[in-house]
């Protein structure tokens, strides 16, 4: 009985016009974001490959000149994106996508892309994740709002009842004929993403891993959203009344307890702007901090430092050019103070994904959003590593060069040049990709929350449609 309600559903869906137009519709704008996010993959990968070569010759090519000028002439890096970036590219639009490796400077990346995007494209910027996380809910609305409501309200439930079905054979079978229509629109769409995403960026090692648990995540979340469509449609008296309902139930969802969590998490813990911490650094630099005197002391040791080594008493007996040498450690101080202030910084925005991920706790979207930018090595926190490799080897490219002043300076003098063979000696940046299922294990209270949101479902669902419903009941 259950497999011949299961048929039923499944024929009468897609005999349907109007359903499956509004599938073909989901399928289309679906291509369109996969497509739109494969080509902004590839013309990135194609960029960073391009300016990575001319960073590199420009390098080479600097020609003659003292490794002390090297070292503020810089190296430019560029970080790399996973194949998944495709389809969850999370807060990439929102992190630089270049560094620069000078002496004296803080290396972080810079050139947001979402800066270069009009305002109204940076309200909602389409992907295969935002299918998954508003298009595809909706159109699960749009499918199921009637599943148990439609019977009820065409008295169809009362007349296989007295045939003697039983509630729970037609819940079972309209629950599972509804299932399959979606389980298969969400696998073949999800398929055609991975292999999009393997074929336009290669899946690395932990690819193939992550994109199944993306999946899965995804599959959770939509078969609780799926669930709760069903409860409403099994408490509506009418479809008019479980359309409205599910109307309700995914703007909730979908857009009201996303930015109920985000709003949280950001007013939870306070964060300061660009501005803010600029000022923090033009105080440290004032005033000192930590183990760093205040400016004025600062100078004074040095001119007394460079007393000592020169052997002379006067400033006007200095050989060396002081403004110079005061620039050089200014910038080493002022760089010290943001490494500290970023790193509260990063201590912060912890924080905030931590209060953000108790707020997901009301949001399923939010704990699915924050699980796949993690697996798709696209979360914020995510290039804080490749910020510090990036200053670890803007450090040793610094030790390079200063022993090549140490050893060729004592020999040669200051005034010697290095040429294009010794430029040629350091080695390019080439960093990781970032770790995603290691990352993702931090997510527990993420994927807690998903897993309650579906049983709750679930028991919503089975309660809608086993028990006597409370609203609309007909007798």
């Amino acid at each position: 009985m259950i497999l011949s309600i299961v048929l039923k559903e499944w024929k009468e869906f897609w005999r349907d016009r109007g359903l499956r137009l509004i599938v073909l519709g989901y399928l289309a704008v679906y291509a369109v974001s996969l497509l739109v996010s494969a080509v902004q993959f590839l013309r990135y990968e194609h960029d960073r490959v391009v300016a990575e070569k001319s960073a590199r010759e420009s390098w080479i090519n600097q020609g003659e000149k003292n490794p002390h000028a090297a070292t503020y002439f810089g190296l430019v890096t560029f970080p790399k994106r996973s194949a998944l970036s495709i389809l969850e590219p999370g807060a990439l639009p929102y992190l630089g996508v270049a560094a620069y490796l000078r002496t004296g400077e803080r290396t972080d990346f810079v050139d947001l892309p979402a800066r270069d995007r009009s305002p109204l494209l940076s309200l909602v910027s389409l992907s295969p994740a935002v299918c998954w996380q508003l298009v595809f809910p909706f159109l699960i609305v749009l499918l199921t709002y009637s599943t148990l409501a439609r019977d009820r309200e065409t008295g169809m439930e009362r007349y296989l009842l007295a045939v003697g079905s039983n509630r729970a054979t037609l819940f079972f079978g309209k629950t599972l004929g509804a299932g399959l229509v979606l389980l298969v629109i969400y696998l073949v769409t999800y398929g055609l993403g991975g292999v999009v995403a393997s074929v336009a960026g290669g899946f690395a090692e932990e690819d193939m891993s992550a994109w199944l648990l993306i999946g899965m995540f995804y599959l959770l979340f939509s078969a609780a959203v799926f669930f709760l469509s069903l409860a409403i449609s099994g408490l509506a008296s009418t479809s008019r009344q479980a359309l409205v309902g599910g109307m309700v139930m995914w703007l909730l969802v979908a857009v009201v307890l996303p930015r109920f969590a985000a709003d949280y998490g950001r007013n939870s813990v306070a964060s300061p702007s660009a501005l803010e911490l600029s000022r923090i650094t033009e105080l440290d630099m004032e005033k000192g901090f930590g183990d760093r005197p205040p400016r004025e002391a600062r100078a004074e040791e040095t001119l007394n430092m460079l007393f000592r080594e020169l052997k002379v008493g006067r400033r006007e007996d200095i050989t060396m050019n002081l403004p110079g040498f005061e620039f050089i450690s200014e910038a080493e101080v002022e760089a010290a103070s943001r490494r500290g202030r970023l790193a509260q910084t990063r201590q912060i925005l912890a924080a905030q994904t931590a209060s953000m991920e108790r707020g997901a706790a009301f949001s399923p979207t939010t704990a699915v959003q924050l699980l796949g930018s993690t697996l798709a090595g696209t979360a914020a926190e995510q290039r804080y590593p490749v910020t510090d490799s990036a200053e670890l080897y803007a450090h040793r490219v610094r030790r390079i060069l200063n022993r090549e002043l140490a050893a060729k300076g004592k020999e040669l003098g200051g005034a010697f040049t290095s040429n294009r063979s010794f430029w040629n000696q350091i080695d390019t940046f080439d960093p990781d990709l970032p770790e995603q299922i290691e990352a993702a294990t931090a997510r527990t209270r993420s994927i807690v929350t998903l897993l309650v949101w579906f049983i709750l479902a679930l028991l919503a669902a089975a309660t809608s449609g086993l028990v006597v419903p409370q609203m609309g009941e007909r007798s």
